[in-house]
C-alpha cells in the first residue's frame, strides 16, 4: 500500500502571507455571507484551561495506555463548523483534518484512506497570526486537490467508497509554519494524529495527543479538542493546552 508523503497533503484555499484562508474566514456558506467571529466565554474558557493544565501537566502517562481516538461522526448530512478558541504553545503549528470509515479508521500512514486537508497553515493570533478568538471556518468536504478550491461544504455520511458511516479525524504540523510556508517533514514525525496509532512515538501509552472535552461543549452538537503539539517521548509538558477548537456538526436539513 502507497505511504503517507507530504504531497499528499492538500491546502485548502489561499493562504494569506500569515498562513490564513481569508476568504473562509468566517465565512458562512449556508447564509452565503462572512460573519462577525463567534462569541466565547472567555472567563469560562481560561478557568477550564488553568484547571486542564494543572490535572495534566506531568501526568501518569500509563494512565493514558488506552489513548483514545477523537474524531466527529458525521451520520446525516452536515456542515462541519472549525471554531478557534485558543493558542497557548511557543511553536507555529499547523492544523487540518481527514475523513475516515467510522467503524474501520485507519491503523497506519500506508493505508490509502487518509486524505488530510489542511485548513490552517498557521494556528496563530496577531501580530505573527492572523486569528482571533472565536474566528471559525467551514470544513470543505470536498475538495480540488490541485488548487486546494473549495468545490463543496456538505458532508454526506457515507459516499461511493465505503457504505460506512463516516467521521471526521484531525491533525496538526507541530511548529511548521516558518514564517512563509508550512514545512511537512518527509517522515511526518512533526504530524501528530487523533488516532494515536498513527503518531511517530515508539510506545503506545505516549501516542497521545488530542482529547475530547466531553463535559465542555462551547456550542450545540460540538466537541471541545485539545491538543498536545510536542512528541510525547521527547521534551512535552503533557498540558494539552497548546491549542484548542470547538468543532460543530450543523444539520443540512
Amino acid at each position: 500500500m502507497p505511504i503517507l508523503t507530504p504531497n499528499n497533503f492538500i491546502y485548502i484555499g489561499n493562504s494569506s502571507t500569515k498562513g490564513c484562508p481569508t476568504a473562509l474566514k468566517n465565512y458562512n456558506p449556508i447564509s452565503g455571507t462572512t460573519e462577525n467571529p463567534e462569541i466565547i466565554n472567555s472567563n469560562l474558557l481560561n478557568s477550564l484551561l488553568n484547571s486542564f493544565q494543572d490535572e495534566f501537566t506531568n501526568v501518569n502517562v500509563p494512565a493514558l495506555s488506552a489513548p483514545p481516538i477523537v474524531s466527529l461522526p458525521i451520520t446525516q448530512r452536515s456542515y462541519v463548523k472549525l471554531i478557534f478558541l485558543s493558542k497557548n504553545c511557543l511553536f507555529n503549528n499547523g492544523f487540518g483534518y481527514f475523513t475516515f470509515p467510522t467503524n474501520a479508521p485507519p491503523s497506519s500512514l500506508s493505508t490509502p484512506q487518509i486524505n488530510p486537508r489542511i485548513i490552517l497553515s498557521n494556528v496563530d493570533i496577531s501580530p505573527n497570526g492572523e486569528l482571533n478568538q472565536g474566528d471559525f471556518f467551514f470544513l470543505p468536504s470536498e475538495v480540488n486537490p490541485a488548487s486546494g478550491e473549495v468545490v463543496d461544504f456538505i458532508f454526506e455520511p457515507s459516499d461511493y467508497l465505503h457504505n460506512l458511516n463516516k467521521s471526521i479525524g484531525f491533525f496538526l504540523v507541530s511548529n511548521g509554519w516558518n514564517g512563509n510556508q508550512l514545512n511537512i517533514v518527509p517522515s511526518l514525525n512533526n504530524v501528530f494524529w487523533s488516532i494515536p496509532s498513527l503518531n511517530p512515538e515508539i510506545y503506545n501509552s505516549y501516542r497521545c495527543h488530542f482529547l475530547n472535552m466531553n463535559s465542555y461543549s462551547f456550542f450545540n452538537n460540538s466537541i471541545t479538542i485539545a491538543c498536545e503539539d510536542t512528541n510525547n517521548e521527547s521534551n512535552s509538558d503533557w498540558d494539552f493546552c497548546d491549542m484548542w477548537f470547538s468543532v460543530q456538526v450543523i444539520p443540512n436539513n
